[in-house]
Order: structure tokens, then sequence, then C-alpha cells
């Protein structure tokens, strides 16, 4: 009886590995490729969203019901049409109430500086779905005992460890052939990562204004059949108000 047992649990190991191993997504973020803001053959449509004499601190939201964008800033919603413009002929509540599935994500990883996504579904926390491998880049500080998540950051917030470590990662969504997120790795600059499902393989973008030679941070991300739509600002093009892009990348 103690054989099988041991014959039983050794297979129990054999599949966790196995299983762990076929959804460890390898990353190199030193491979990247660079999406210009400016002229970029990935970019379908640009909206900058004009909120008036308002000043926007922070975007914290957004998502897209067919033509409007319904944007969440400084706690409060606005409803943009795809012209940028804030619509106050339509309710944001009936839109809302309509779009059943609004802030629906079924995957999130625990911790900032974790490297594990997992699956949930309601209040339930599934198994886990796939693990980032940053290789040689990933946030293992030896000899560092950290006592909170806030240590975590600001070790990383010293200016010779961001060159170090990538990590940071974000704007998780998947559909039937892609794992989209978004990472840091380096001083500023935050990549969003694409795996394809069927290849198994990570592609990486920095977007960036090479007019000023500077990149570009992505606030949110969100995907829409396929279509990838990004909001940023850029201060120089539309002072504080946010912009939407719509990439699509084949991957």
């Amino acid at each position: 009886m103690k054989t099988i047992n041991r014959f039983i649990c050794t297979i129990s190991i054999a599949i966790l590995l196995l299983s762990c191993n076929s959804n460890r997504i390898k990353v190199n973020p030193q491979e990247f490729a660079i999406i210009d803001i400016v002229n970029s053959d990935y970019i379908l449509e640009r909206v900058h969203l004009d909120f008036g004499d308002l000043t926007v601190k922070r975007a914290e939201e957004f998502v897209l019901f067919q033509d409007y964008f319904v944007v969440k800033a400084d706690g409060q919603r606005y409803l943009f049409n795809r012209a940028g413009v804030i619509d106050t002929t339509l309710s944001i509540n009936s839109i809302m109430e309509r779009y059943e599935q609004l802030y629906k994500n079924d995957l999130f990883v625990s911790s900032p500086t974790c490297d594990t996504i997992r699956s949930i579904s309601g209040d339930e926390i599934n198994q886990v779905e796939y693990i980032v491998d940053f290789g040689s880049f990933a946030f293992r500080p030896e000899g560092i005992n950290f006592s909170s998540e806030y240590e975590k950051l600001q070790y990383l917030n010293i200016l010779d460890n961001r060159e170090k470590y990538a990590t940071l990662i974000s704007n998780l969504s998947q559909d039937s052939n892609n794992l989209y997120f978004t990472y840091y790795f380096g001083y500023a600059r935050n990549f969003i990562g694409i795996y394809n499902k069927a290849k198994k393989r990570v592609n990486s973008y920095l977007i960036a204004d090479l007019s000023r030679e500077e990149s570009v941070q992505v606030k949110l991300m969100r995907v829409y059949d396929g279509d990838l739509y990004i909001l940023i600002q850029i201060p120089h093009v539309n002072e504080n108000n946010p912009v939407i892009l719509r990439l699509r990348i084949d991957n």
C-alpha cells in the first residue's frame, strides 16, 4: 500500500510540474518593438479626450461601449463619444446597466511584485493560470527579507534597481488566442506583453514618442475584439487630458 501511495504521489507531483512548465511564460524584457505614437501602422484610431475646464489628475478606469467610452477620472464617470467630446445626452447608468460585464476580470496577481497569474470566478480563487518568467530580471533579491509589499516597492524605486528587475504586472486580459498584460522594466518604462497561446511566445512593445525620444506610460489597457485600447497621457499634445489609442497588433 505504501508503494502504491508513493507511486500516486510521484505521478501527482509530475503532473503538477508539467502543468506549471506548460503555463510558464518566458519574457526577455530587453527584447521589444517600439510603437511610435506619432507614426505607426499599429495605430488605427486616436481619441483625444476633452474634459473642458476640468483638470484631470488621475484616470482610474475606462471601458468601451459601441461608439462611446465610459471614463472614470478622479472618482467621477464621464461619457465620451469617439470624437473625444463629453456627451450629456445619454445616461451613463443606462449604458452601464446594459453592459453587464463592464468590470469583469477573471485574471489577477496577488500583489504588484507577484509573477504568478491566477484566475478568479466570483469569490473563488482558482488555480494558477500562468507564471511570467523574466529570467535573470525576475524580482528575487537575495539576502533581503521584506516585511511588506510597500518595502518591496520602495526597494524597486531605488534608481539602480530599476534596470535590474522586470515586475509590476497589470492590465491583465485574455481571449482565445492571446494573454495581454503590461509590466515595468527600466527607468519610467512600461511595456505591453502579448502572449500567443498557440505559438507559446511573448512579444513586447514599448509605446514611445520618437520625436521627443521619450517613452510613454500606459495608464490603462483594455482589449475588445482583438484590438488593444490603451489610455496614455501626453501633456505636450493634450495637456492633462488622456488620449486613447486603438492598436491592432498581429502577434
